[in-house]
Parts: structure tokens; sequence; C-alpha cells
């Protein structure tokens, strides 16, 4: 029987985690009080896969990670201490490799290929004397030119006695009927197994005046890798050329990609599944609902399997209500519960503050909108291009559509794309919803309000298409929604968040970099709606995927509290470091706004234990690399400036080196120790709270200790679990380990504290009521507080303390004095009135019935979690 989710870890597989090093973890993720094991993928990815987001494989288990045998150890260990299983598993895209069978049989076969329909290729694009051809821009220089050099070679493989073409590395199949071509003896060759013969002749063969008419045989077309962006005809993930989408949607499509998550669902040895970038798909609901039965025939049971949906929500989106899923990965908690911690007056003034600093005056929805152009003309050229032409052709024969041009109508799905403030809409084989309808004229009403064109004309044209009136507008449709998500993502938070930097920590996936804050009412409305619509949804703090660690996070949303000391400390250490900084053609290295950044990074994670300033160099260097490139300003991913990111790595090294720059790094430790204790209240502040309110709060792997990490790969080190688990066997009281909280076993020792009870009490916080309570007092803005009750068990009461810098004055712990408290309290309301007393899980205290002072409930410890006594 599956456990009832009561909280995840997540673990990310390879680079030296694999099924045997899983199964040793157990006992310390049992103690933890960890309902559920959340594995990143682990269906066999290429060679070498660093994530396995890229399977070659979907109905096999990694040899990689321990293949069969291992995972059913695993497994076992697993059942054997109540611990069920949850899968990280991608629907949308497979990865482009050899060892991928379907697509080697697709590359060597073609259209004809058995496996052809399992993957999204417009085999029209590129038609060959052989039928249909497919793209492939692997080459680091133009065809011609790499031809001519001879780089391309055609090869005997020994593993498989079949012919193949080689570029370097990289390998393709020659088809079968192509043998003759290359020399009309090879097929019998091949049969006597004439090894040295049959290399001679394909030695002969290579030669560019040969090799040529050869592959313009087959069903691939080798390109330059710049074509990319513009000529491909199969869709990828996101910009990723290695990744193929898959077309799920086909029945026989989702039936071979999905035997293996059954086959385990059946054996009682799966409990739920995560899946990734369900907005790629081309109908996320139809293959939502046929995944939800599949699942719960397999499992034998009328109960909702459960599901959880990587989907990102912008701000005021709600979950499709027909899914048949769970929730989400809990990207739209983790964001409400960063803007619940910010000072929403002090966010003006670091706007202000950063404007001065960084000279940038764009406001962020320009930001956003020039990187969405950007990233249309420079990574998705092509696919805006195959759009143009599947409207020009539908259009061709419409009264109004067909005197508009292709150049007018590529002009107006830019703006229409540039317009979507969400991913997508979500028009299937029905047409659109009345919310999809609503969100497609609200677009379209702000695409006109911007287009540079005379006439809008062609706006509310394509407007009327995307709606899905009839079958091939759906089609177009779909294809509008498979691109208008990718170039969010790409545009959103992969170049604008990085141009941003108000206040760094508002810009993470899923956030409104604009306006972060929110209010405890707000809060509350939050949390009351996801109670109602997706209790068993995921609680987010930090993922794979976040831009920062949730204490990096927690602790540069003081500098919203602390605005003059920040301001001030900031511009001190531009004028400190001005000679570090570099002269170019083109400008300063780094130019301001990439100096604020690197300052809020350092500060974000410096250590407080001890720092050392080489592992930082290292660190924030390729940080600011990435950073750089993903901005797209004066270096990119395509096109990398070496001489702007060598002088950018210059100045961050020469920052942190102790011997050039010691005064600098010894103002940086006395900042962070000033700002650290309101940031370590935030941190507790912030765990609580996703250990309590409605959801299942997941635990990314490592971050049960201070989470000051960075975008991958820096969240990717590995995890020093030993010392984890010997800090959770010694079960220190959390008030003896207040005064040594810089080492992050406070913040463990709460997770195991809360869990603990919520092992005990599963239905208090899995399906309990959620009550805000009313705090009254000279400090009740500094409160957020709330119960959760059940018909069975005991109602318990979270109490965190918010905006915590200006309470805690001079003092060195993240511990507010009592006093601060004083004449502040929650009310209680009569739901509550019946309880006799409530005792304090966190520090064992207890106290009366009625109204609670807040100078009792935290006089020793930031944050209360009470349990009635009663």
């Amino acid at each position: 029987m599956s456990p009832t989710p009561r909280a995840t870890y997540r673990l990310q597989f390879r680079e030296g985690m694999d099924f045997r090093k899983a199964a040793g973890l157990v006992p310390y993720l049992a103690e933890l009080g960890i309902s559920h094991l959340y594995a990143s993928p682990i269906t066999t990815a290429r060679n070498g896969s660093t994530h396995g987001y890229d399977a070659a494989d979907l109905t096999e288990l990694d040899p990689a990670l321990g293949g069969e045998e291992e995972f059913l150890v695993l497994s076992d260990r697993l059942r054997e201490h109540g611990i069920g299983l949850l899968l990280d598993f991608v629907p949308n895209h497979m990865g482009i490799a050899p060892e991928n069978r379907w697509w080697w049989s697709v590359l060597a076969q073609g259209p004809q290929s058995p496996f052809a329909g399992h993957f999204d290729i417009d085999w029209q694009r590129y038609p060959g004397p052989r039928g249909g051809r497919v793209l492939l821009p692997v080459l680091g220089e133009p065809y011609g030119s790499i031809l001519e050099k001879g780089e391309l070679r055609l090869h005997l493989a020994e593993h498989s006695g079949t012919v193949e073409l080689r570029y370097h590395e990289q390998r393709f199949p020659i088809a079968t009927a192509t043998l003759e071509k290359i020399d009309p003896a090879l097929p019998a060759l091949l049969e006597r197994g004439a090894a040295e013969e049959v290399q001679r002749a394909l030695d002969d063969a290579s030669a560019p005046g040969r090799l040529h008419p050869i592959l313009e045989l087959q069903h691939y077309r080798l390109a330059h890798w710049r074509m990319a962006g513009y000529a491909l005809n199969y869709r990828r993930f996101f910009d990723i050329n290695e990744l193929i989408g898959l077309r799920i949607e086909d029945p026989a499509v989702f039936e071979a990609c999905h035997p293996l998550v059954l086959r385990l669902i059946r054996e009682g040895r799966l409990d739920g599944l995560r899946l990734d970038h369900v907005d790629g798909l081309g109908d996320p609901g139809e293959y939502l609902e046929r995944l939800q039965a599949a699942c719960r025939e397999a499992a034998g049971t009328d109960q909702p399997f459960w599901l959880l949906v990587e989907k990102i929500l912008e701000p005021g989106e709600e979950l499709p209500a027909s899914w048949p899923v769970a929730g989400t990965t809990g990207y739209d908690y983790l964001n409400e519960a960063l803007g619940v911690f910010l000072d929403s007056g002090g966010l003006a003034r670091l706007a202000a503050a950063c404007r001065v600093f960084t000279g940038v005056e764009a406001g962020f929805e320009e930001i956003v909108a020039n990187a969405k152009r950007l990233v249309l003309e420079r990574l998705f050229a092509g696919e805006l291009e195959a759009l143009t032409r599947r409207a020009a052709e539908l259009l061709a024969d419409d009264k109004v559509g067909r005197d508009l041009p292709s150049p007018l109508l590529r002009h107006a799905l830019t703006d229409l794309l540039v317009a979507f403030p969400v991913y997508r809409t979500y028009v299937d084989a029905r047409g659109a919803s009345d919310a999809d309808k609503a969100l497609l004229a609200s677009v379209a009403e702000t695409a006109r309000a911007a287009t540079s064109l005379e006439d809008a004309t062609a706006i509310d044209v394509l407007a009327r298409l995307l709606e899905g009136h009839q079958p091939e507008h759906r089609r177009l449709a779909i294809r509008f929604q498979q691109l208008s998500g990718p170039l969010m993502a790409k545009a959103l938070e992969d170049t604008a968040f990085y141009r941003w930097h108000r206040l760094a920590a508002a810009s993470e996936v899923g956030g409104a970099p604009a306006h972060p804050s929110i209010d405890t009412a707000a809060f509350h409305a939050a949390n009351a709606r996801r109670q109602a619509h997706a209790p068993l949804g995921l609680l987010a703090s930090a993922t794979h995927d976040t831009k920062r660690g949730e204490d990096v996070r927690a602790r540069l949303a003081v500098l919203s509290e602390a605005v003059d000391l920040w301001t001030g400390t900031a511009m001190r250490w531009a004028e400190r470091n001005a000679p570090l900084r570099a002269s170019l053609p083109d400008g300063a290295a780094p130019e301001r706004n990439a100096e604020y950044l690197f300052y809020q990074s350092l500060v974000g994670i410096w250590p407080l234990d001890s720092a050392d300033p080489a592992d930082l160099a290292g660190r924030l260097a390729a940080y600011m690399r990435k950073a750089l490139r993903e901005a797209k300003q004066r270096t990119s991913w395509t096109a990398p400036c070496e001489a702007y990111e060598t002088a950018v790595e210059g100045f961050v090294r020469a920052a942190l080196d102790p011997a050039r720059s010691g005064p600098f790094l010894d103002e940086v430790d006395t900042f962070v120790r000033r700002i650290a204790p309101a940031a370590a209240v935030n941190s507790l502040a912030q765990t609580l709270l996703k250990l309590t309110v409605p959801g299942v709060p997941d635990i990314y792997q490592g971050t049960e200790c201070w989470d000051l990490s960075l975008v991958d790969p820096d969240n990717r080190r590995p995890v020093d679990f030993a010392a984890r688990a010997a800090v959770l066997r010694a079960k220190e009281p959390l008030t003896d380990s207040l005064p040594r909280w810089h080492d992050g076993r406070l913040k463990l020792g709460l997770i195991a504290k809360v869990l603990a009870w919520r092992r005990q009490w599963p239905a208090v916080l899995s399906g309990g009521s959620y009550l805000p309570l009313a705090v009254e007092g000279p400090h009740a803005a500094h409160l957020l507080a709330f119960a959760r009750s059940d018909t069975e068990g005991p109602a318990a009461i979270v109490v965190v303390p918010r905006l915590a810098f200006g309470l805690l004055g001079d003092e060195q712990r993240p511990q507010p004095p009592a006093s601060v408290w004083q004449g502040t309290r929650l009310v209680l309301p009569a739901e509550l009135a019946g309880h006799e007393g409530w005792h304090d899980i966190l520090t064992g205290r207890r106290h009366g019935a009625g109204d609670l002072a807040a100078d009792q409930l935290l006089g020793s410890f930031p944050v209360a979690f009470l349990a009635s006594t009663s």
C-alpha cells in the first residue's frame, strides 16, 4: 500500500549518485521523516548524461545507475522503511543519440521507419530523392567546408557490422538501400564479413567528390550548428537541438513510452509521477487523462494516482481544473513564500537605488518584451517561420487573410507572442475554452496597442485562427502554444531574469520580479486555495532548476528591509573595486548592472563558518559567466565574447583575492554578519511554513541544512550526507543548537521535529482545515500565524516572524529579544476555544488556553509550532 504523501526528498541521480548509493541513504531519509523519495529521471539516458532528461530508452532502467537489479535493492529498502517512490518522468522529448534505437532507425529509414511517427518531425520541409529528410545542425563549420576538409568519413562499425558516417565522435547510419551507391560489391563484402575490403571501399568513397552524392541519399542532412535557430524541421525542448520532441498525443507513442512506469506501478514499486514540461505537449489535458486512467488500471484502484506536473503558473494563473493531477511541483508556492518576507516599501526604494547604481532605466515589462523579440530572432526564427507558413496556407482562401503577406503575418505573430503574459493557452480538439478565448482577446488587445504595424488587421485575423474553430486552425494553435511556452521560458527565466537586478532573489522561476511582495492576507488566501484544490501538490523552496538556493533568497530578502545599509555598502564596494574593472572597446567589464548582480550573489552565498576565497572565486566566476551569457547582451551561448568574459572573470577573482582585496572581503563579511541573523529567521520561518501549510513539502537534496547555492551546476554539488546523518542522530534540542546556528543544524533539527509530528498525525497537516489567525499589538505586522485542525488528532498552530531585521537590533543570533514582542498576541477564534492548552513541539514549552502572548511563544526560539494538549 502506498504511503500517504507527507514529505518528499529530491535526489539527483548520476554524477556520483546511483541506485546502490541511494539505497544506503534510505535509513537517513526515514529518520528525517520523509514519506517519498523523489527521484530525477532514471530511465536509460544518453551515454555520459549528467541529468537523465535526455532519455535514450524510456522502457529500461538505466544500467549506468545499476539497472534493474540495483533498482530492486533500492525499491525493497524503501518499502522496508515505509517510504514510497515519486519518479520524474519526461513525456515531452528524448535524447538524440546513437544509443536511442528509435532515433537511429529514423535516421536510417526516414519516414519508412516504424518509429518515424514517434518524433515530431516535419518530413515535408526537406524532401529528398528517397523521401523526407531531417536537418541535423551538428557541424562546427558549414557543410561544404567540413566535407572538403575530409572530416566526414564512412566507417565500418565493428560492434554491428554496419556502415556508418563519422564526424569526429558523432555517428550516423548509412541506409542499407544506398550501400550499392558506395560500391556495387559492398553488400556482398558485408555479407562475407570482409572487414578490411569493406573499409578500403569506404575510405575510397569518403573522398569529398564521391561522398556528397551518397549523403544526399540519406534521410538526414548535416548542417552547420548555426542553422538550428532558422531551419530545423523537428520540435526541440526549448532551444536544445539534442532533445527531440515526442508525439506523445499519438496513442501508439503513448503505449510505447510507458510500459516501464506502468509495470513499476503494477508491482507496487512506484507511487507517483512528476511530469516534466507538460506545456511542451500538443494536448496536455488529453495526455494527463490517458495517463491517469492507465496508472489507475495498473495500480488496480479507482482512486486517483498521484500525478504532479511541472507547470509554471504566472501570477494570477490557475492550473486547468480539468487536469486529473494533484497539483504542481511547487514554484507557485515558492514565490508566495518569498513574497511574504519582502518589504513592499523597501522594494520601491531598492528600485530607485538600482537605477542609480546600474544606470538601467527600463522597466521589467520592457526588458521582457525586448528579450522575447531577441530570443525569437536568435533561437526560434525557424519555428516562427514555420508558424508563418502554416498561417499563410490557412489564410489563402480567407476573404480578409488572403491579402496579408507573409512578412506581415510574421510581424503580427511576433507581436502576439511578445504580448502573451503566460506560458500558453490550452486549445485542444474541442477548440478554445472560454478562459482561453478571453486570454487570446486580451493578448490581441495588448499586441494591437504595442505593434508598429500601421494596420493591425493581421493581429485580429491570427487571434481568430488561434481559437481553433476548425481542425486545421487547431493544428496551428497547437504549434503556436508549443512555441509560446519555450519562448516565455527562454526570454523570461533565461534572459530577463539575468538583466533585472533590483532584488536578485525575486528573479526566480515562476516569480514576478517587478511585483514580488505579498501581504499576509494574500498568503493566507493562496494557502486556502491550495487546501481546497491541491492538498497533495508539492511545496518547493529549492529545486534543481531554481536560480538560487532557498537560504540565499531568504538572505537577500533582508535587503528589502535594510535598504539604506545595502545601497550605501554597494556604492562603497563599487568605488573600492573600480580599479579592478577593465576598459574594453565596447565598455567597462563588468558593466554596473553585472557588478550589482555580482555583489548580491556574493552576499547571498557568503559562508558564516569560514570563507574560502578560492572556492568562492571559482563558483562566482562560473556563475557570472553563465549569467552574462544568459543575459545575451555582450556575450551569449551562441556568440561568446572571450575578451569580455575573461575581463569579468578577472574582476571576480581579483575582488576575491585576499592578498589584493582584503579590506573588501572584510567589509563583505561584516555586512553579511549584520544581516545574517534576520536572514536565518527568514530561513527558519520559510522552512516551518513549507512543512505546515497545505501541500506536500519537498526537500531538495542537501537543503535540510543551510542552502547557500546558486543556479546549476552550483546547486548540484555533492552533499555530505554522513555529516547530516550524524547531526540527526545526535537529536540535540533546538534551543541548544541556537548558539551554533551558523552550521545549519538548527534547520535540520526543525525539519526532523515537525516531520516526526506530521508522521504521527498525518491527517492534520495533509487534509486538515486551514485557519488564518488574527494578530494584535504593536508588532502585529511582523507575525504570520495560522491553525491546522482535523476531526481526528490535535489542532496545530504555526507562528513565524516576518521582516525581522528591525526587530533584532544588534542581536547576533536569529532570535529577536522577547521584549520586542511584548503587547503583541495571537487572538484565538471560537474554533480553537475548546482546547485546554498548547505544547510547543520545537521547544517543549507549554502554554495555556486563550489568546497567546507573542513574547511567551517566541521568547526562546524564533518560530513556534504548537499542538493542542486536549
